[in-house]
């Protein structure tokens, strides 16, 4: 038994130690070791055995613990050798450099070769720090309290400071020495945004301007003090709020639409607010806002800057007036009266008009002041101006010059100078009638007169201010001259012209109403001389000058609204002439001519309609002439107004056709019934080879169109006969009748249609 158990030991211990040949064998054998020894030395065995394994593992974990940290070490360095933005640096006790990265080269400008060896503070420590930092690694390394993370502002080899956040960790080494290591991270960029952005915020903060920032949605997310001060708005009163707390009402729709369109479009907008602050007092800001972007080009919110402008505007309004208005009347002075002259002249040479300037003097006023004092003589030209303002249409000036002096700039009359005068003169003589009224001056009343220059404007390329002042300035002594009271142009001729055409129309306007009108008419002929029907002519029979030509006031007519009155008046009889003659069935037709300005008006395709309802006359009897200038300005209005003339049954001619700007692609397009040839191809088409032309290629286009043709003028045999000549036409000139008298021609058309029917 005790055998086995020492073989089992000895198996424990190993091979060799129970060799066969061995001492312990023979003990074994000879059964010298009792149980008892063989059992102790067994146990002192196992225990040496086990021991010895100890040790063997101990020793295979150290070597493998070796490696381990070779490889921890080499990886170590590997990992903050190459570590981007972040300075790595190993010191020992002495605070001698034993490692020095990549980023560290970088960062201090010192390579690791340069930088291995030297000391900490000679390296990078400014002279300031060096006493405590070199006190505080001594303390650190010999057991002392660590150095804390913190910001430092460290050297480069350049001398430039560098912002860091350094931390430190002890280690170590191999032999047991401590080493310190440093990590630096670079704050340079961080220092320098925070400077700009506390720069920035400073200068927000502390602007004079106002300085909101809003959403998207426009909520008010930041307001600065000069925003509080402005408004009376505390920024937690206004903060969440739209801007629109600070609405007036009395900022224009127009200027919010262009804000928003502008901001919508990603610009920035540049204009004024009239706000409202807190306590309801009414303010100006010059405000300029703009879309603040992200990173990704996205807005993101609203920059608003402003300026509290209410002391400036006010200032530089009492500037102007001082420099450009009158302190009695109010009214614009000299000067700014001489500056509009200058605009006038400007826009003069761009485009073709005809201005005039009206320069007036109270007459006597010095006697009226002599006699009831100055005061008295400042309230009646206080209430002059005020009247007479009152009379002025929009955009026309009226200034004060000198003491009793005052001028009228009267802009855009008309192109040319002979009509632009005729509505100067209307407008003295509006002047002249509100001048008769006497003036409440309080404790009495003035009536006064005065004497006006007129003169229009431009008179030629050179013109200037200066020069049509003086002309007025002349034109006013002429009147002075002739004893006051009156009107006087610079140029006695032109004045005279514009005299004669604005009593026309003055008289016109009172002759419709009043029946002097009268219906002629001219006839339409077929190439047998057999009468179609007749051209509606209108003359005035004055009861004065007897009969007017048409000549002498259709043009003036024109130039007002008095041609659609006359239109009026002469489709009206034209109606009532043929629903007379239609009742007894006779078939009358007329060419009634009407103009642009009659035809534009809104309520025209309805009122024919309607008028020829009311007579109850057959709309085909009635042909409407219109001229091709009525086609140069909205063709679209024009064709669906002669569309739905036409469906109602009513015949379109184009009248003079070849004097004005019709295109055949215009042509092609209205609803046309006829063309009328103008006399002035007709009266020389037999000689004249370009005028025979002219009517030739008239008469193809017509024929190509469809369109019946009218010849006017014709006035010799010779004419009828080229004409008829080149195809089949109505005739209309001297040769088969003068215009006259619908009571004269009448009975003329009766015998005819007598004669011709069965």
């Amino acid at each position: 038994m005790h055998r086995r158990v020492f073989c089992l030991v000895a198996a424990m211990w190993g091979a060799d130690a129970i060799a066969s040949t061995g001492p312990l064998a023979k003990l074994v054998e000879t059964d010298v070791l009792t149980l008892p020894v063989l059992t102790m030395f067994s146990l002192l065995v196992i225990v040496f055995w086990w021991g010895q394994r100890r040790i063997r593992l101990e020793r295979q974990r150290a070597a493998k613990s070796m490696s381990a940290c070779a490889e921890s070490e080499r990886r170590f360095r590997n990992l903050f050798e190459h570590t981007p933005e972040i300075s790595v640096q190993g010191y020992d006790r002495n605070r001698r450099v034993i490692f020095w990265n990549l980023f560290s080269e970088k960062l201090y400008g010192y390579s690791a070769q340069e930088a291995i060896g030297k000391r900490l503070e000679e390296l990078i420590i400014p002279d300031c720090m060096r006493s405590g930092v070199i006190e505080a690694v001594d303390n650190w390394v010999n057991g002392g309290e660590g150095i804390p993370a913190t910001e430092l502002t460290l050297r480069r080899r350049d001398g430039s400071p560098v912002h860091v956040f350094s931390s430190h960790v002890m280690l170590h080494g191999r032999d047991g020495e401590p080493e310190m290591y440093c990590i630096d991270i670079d704050l340079s960029a961080r220092k320098t945004a925070e400077d700009q952005l506390r720069k920035l915020s400073l200068a927000v903060e502390q602007s004079p301007e106002s300085i909101v920032i809003t959403d998207l949605w426009g909520s008010i997310e930041y307001v600065n003090r000069a925003f509080e001060l402005t408004t009376g708005y505390c920024a937690d009163e206004v903060i969440g709020q739209n801007p629109r707390v600070l609405n007036s009402g009395k900022t224009s729709p127009e200027v919010y639409k262009g804000f928003w369109a502008t901001l919508m479009r990603g610009e920035s907008w540049r204009g004024e607010f009239i706000n409202r602050r807190k306590d309801g007092s009414e303010f100006v800001e010059l405000a300029v806002v703009a879309p603040v972007r992200g990173k990704d080009g996205t807005v993101t919110h609203f920059l608003g800057i402003k300026q509290d402008v209410t002391e400036q505007k006010r200032a530089a309004a009492e500037i102007n007036r001082l420099a450009y208005y009158d302190g009695l009347t109010g009214l614009p002075n000299r000067s700014l009266l001489m500056d509009r002259l200058g605009l006038v002249l400007a826009v003069s040479r761009r485009q073709p008009r005809q201005d005039a300037l009206i320069v007036f003097n109270i007459d006597r006023f010095q006697t009226l002041n002599d006699a009831r004092g100055h005061a008295m003589g400042d309230l009646l030209l206080q209430a002059l101006s005020r009247r007479l303002s009152a009379l002025l249409r929009e955009g026309d000036t009226l200034a004060r010059i000198a003491g009793a002096d005052f001028a009228i700039l009267l802009q855009a009359l008309d192109i040319h100078r002979e009509d632009a005068s005729r509505r100067a003169l209307s407008v003295a003589e509006k002047l002249h009638a509100a001048l008769r009224e006497p003036f409440d001056l309080g404790s009495e009343t003035a009536v006064i007169t005065a004497s006006l220059g007129i003169t229009t404007c431009p008179d030629d390329t050179d013109d200037t201010p200066l020069e049509i002042l003086r002309r007025a300035d002349i034109a006013l002594h002429r009147a002075k001259d002739a004893g006051g009271n009156q009107s006087a142009f610079f140029e006695t001729a032109m004045g005279d012209v514009a005299r004669q055409k604005f009593r026309t129309e003055r008289e016109l306007r009172r002759g419709i109403p009043a029946g002097e009108l009268r219906l002629y008419l001219q006839s339409q002929v077929d190439e047998r001389e057999i009468i179609q029907g007749a051209e509606v002519l209108v003359r005035w029979e004055h009861p004065e000058r007897g009969l007017v030509p048409p000549g002498v006031f259709v043009p003036v007519a024109e130039q007002s609204d008095l041609i659609c009155e006359l239109g009026v008046w002469v489709l009206e009889n034209a109606c009532r002439l043929m629903a007379e003659h239609g009742s007894e069935g006779r078939k009358l037709r007329l060419s009634v001519n009407i103009s642009p300005r009659h035809f534009r008006q809104p309520d025209f395709v309805p009122w024919v309609c309607e008028l020829l309802s009311i007579h109850g006359v057959d709309p085909s009897w009635l042909t409407l002439e219109v001229t091709e200038g009525l086609m140069i300005e909205d063709i679209d209005g024009v064709v669906a107004k002669m569309r739905a003339l036409t469906a109602f049954g009513i015949r379109f001619s184009v009248d003079d056709f070849g004097t004005g700007y019709s295109s055949l692609a215009y042509l092609k397009r209205l609803p046309l019934h006829e063309l009328k040839i103008d006399r002035t191809f007709v009266q020389d088409a037999p000689e004249n080879s370009d005028d025979a032309a002219l009517v030739e290629t008239i008469l193809a286009v017509a024929h190509s169109l469809h369109l019946q043709v009218v010849a006017e003028g014709v006035e010799t045999v010779r004419q009828a006969a080229f004409l008829n000549a080149r195809g089949s036409m109505i005739h209309q000139g001297y040769l088969y009748g003068r215009p006259q008298a619908a009571s004269e021609w009448i009975p003329q058309w009766l015998k005819q249609l007598e004669g011709v029917l069965p």
